[in-house]
């Protein structure tokens, strides 16, 4: 046999219907980007012991069945980002004894991995960075960290974890980021804060099946969350700080959980506690008195603050006038109606950039006495490099987005990722104005409106950063073709339109070829018919197609 340096793309193509692929010792230097395609049905892939030094990008592209990779025993120096993806089945991923001794980022997210070996991490003590989001790991080895002293960001949220009660965490002394959100947990992990080195800085744990307020282990006594995040309640801490980004969100809270939060921390920069079950009393007296200042970005979408009203403007106002640096703010699907938000939009500070106001009654906002006071507050928002407005089913109609689309508009910087979503609304037209200014918006969303015509040259203006466009569920009558927003918009890559309505099949008769064709009227020709449906169902098919939305509840990170 003769050794291979390298498996080239495409060489195994003509093997479909393999199953297993074992490629031990036949020293191959460099996996290519798509080597494995042509390979649909693969389920096991042995590549351990093989010399492998380097991998493509993409060279595991089309193994969606594959379930079990052993890349084991080899030389493998560093993982390109994204290598592992569109692995939906892999449940089993061996990586130890490699190379990987100057690897400081480690993406093995949104695989569907279930079973992690222990020892898969042996040796990387250079890792920074590890990202095992998005699988459907039950449970971890306690020790699968032993080696990674110097993790400082650690994602472990949205898989199917149970008990991480054991898992060993207190040795990564440089740990700063902790997410487990949207698992099946009950417990964290006894050690998390028992770091004498207190480098913890951003904790979430929300979505999760918690009675309360988690609680965490110090020694023989059970902590309540709440009580062991700041840093000078710990034991042995060299640093006075605590955690500055919580993420608690989907969790039962009580208005004393809420009064420890507002009494016991000084440094928390980032809050995230949607969906909690608290009322807009606790939330205002929460933003109004709390001891922090230095807040950047507060969550409380789905809570019931309908009890804010006009009448209140002046504690909101001077609440949120606190915070020197507020930066996003999310109280979507809360109760408030337009005039609270305006306010809230007139007291922020001037580094507000990010925000949802989504499903929530802004109806005021389209009243002539308020256009003045509403194009003011937009306009005063800043110049940031990223940028998200969120207005979905707010019950906006056009008179409101005339103040409020023109004024949003900034020289944001080639760099800019902007996002503007009025979808769900009453908006009737747009006018030529309205986006005359704009040029890096990326994402748009105008799905679900009322509008019946557009030209696709009023988003001119964006043409060189729009990527995409959503105004599918709009009566538009005709719906402009495709290749007329392509022609002002070259860098579209996502163009949801309208779904034609379904033309009725005319009666059939028996009919001569004569009578056919040529086609004289009196119905859709069946040929033309055809066509139509099929139109109709690759639109419909592009539909769920949605355009790229921030989860709303991780937006500040």
């Amino acid at each position: 046999t003769q050794d291979v340096k390298s498996v080239t793309n495409g060489v195994l193509s003509h093997l479909p219907n393999l199953r297993a692929l074992h490629l031990r010792n036949e020293n191959t230097e460099v996996l290519e980007t798509g080597v494995f395609r042509g390979l649909p049905r693969l389920e096991l892939l042995i590549l351990e012991g093989s010399g492998i030094k380097k991998l493509g990008s993409g060279a595991f592209a089309g193994l969606g069945n594959l379930s079990r990779l052993h890349l084991n025993g080899n030389e493998i120096g560093s993982l390109p980002a994204g290598v592992f993806s569109g692995l939906e089945n892999l449940t089993l991923l061996h990586l130890h004894g490699n190379s990987l001794d100057t690897i400081q980022q480690l993406y093995m997210h949104g695989n569907d991995i279930a079973t992690l070996p222990a020892g898969i991490f042996s040796g990387l003590d250079t890792v920074r960075d590890l990202h095992l989001h998005g699988n459907q790991m039950t449970a971890l080895p306690d020790d699968i960290f032993a080696d990674m002293v110097n993790l400082e960001e650690l994602f472990l949220h949205k898989n199917q974890l149970t008990d991480i009660s054991s898992l060993k965490i207190a040795h990564l002394k440089n740990l700063e980021w902790f997410h487990a959100e949207s698992n099946k947990l009950t417990a964290l992990p006894d050690d998390l804060f028992t770091s004498p080195s207190c480098s913890l800085k951003a904790v979430g744990v929300g979505d999760n099946p918690f009675d309360g307020v988690p609680t965490t282990m110090i020694g023989a006594a059970k902590y309540d969350l709440f009580d062991v995040l700041p840093a000078s309640s710990r034991p042995g801490c060299t640093d006075a700080a605590g955690v500055t980004d919580l993420y608690i969100h989907d969790i039962p809270l009580t208005s004393g959980d809420l009064a420890k939060l507002r009494d016991n921390f000084g440094d928390m920069e980032r809050l995230v506690i949607g969906n909690t079950g608290i009322d807009g009393d606790a939330v205002l007296d929460l933003v109004s008195n709390m001891r922090f200042t230095a807040l950047q970005g507060l969550g409380v979408d789905s809570n019931d603050l309908s009890s804010w009203n006009s009448e209140d403007a002046e504690p909101i106002a001077s609440a949120f006038q606190r915070f020197e640096d507020f930066e996003a703010l999310d109280m979507a699907e809360t109760g408030i109606n337009g005039d609270v938000a305006l306010t809230i939009l007139e007291s922020v500070s001037p580094e507000f950039s990010r925000f949802s106001f989504s499903d929530n009654d802004l109806s005021s906002w389209s009243d002539p006495q308020l256009a003045d006071r509403l194009a003011a507050a937009f306009s005063r928002l800043p110049n940031s490099r990223w940028t998200v407005v969120l207005l979905e089913n707010a019950m906006i109609n056009s008179d409101a987005a005339d103040a409020i689309v023109p004024n949003l508009a900034r020289k944001f910087g080639e760099s800019a990722e902007v996002n503007l979503d009025l979808s769900g609304n009453q908006l009737t037209r747009i006018d030529a104005d309205w986006f005359a200014d704009w040029e890096f918006l990326s994402d748009l969303d105008l799905s679900d409106n009322q509008l019946t015509a557009i030209d696709p040259r009023v988003f001119a203006p964006m043409s060189d950063h729009l990527v995409s466009l959503d105004l599918s569920g709009n009566p538009l009558d005709p719906i402009p073709a495709r290749e007329e927003f392509e022609n002002v918009l070259p860098n579209l890559e996502d163009l949801v339109l309208p779904v034609p309505e379904e033309v009725e099949e005319p009666e059939m008769v028996e009919a001569s070829v004569q009578t056919r064709l040529p086609y004289t009227g009196g119905g859709v020709p069946t040929v033309h018919l055809v066509m139509l449906l099929l139109l109709v169902g690759i639109a419909t098919a592009m539909t769920g197609a949605a355009l790229p939305m921030i989860y709303r509840r991780s937006r500040f990170r």
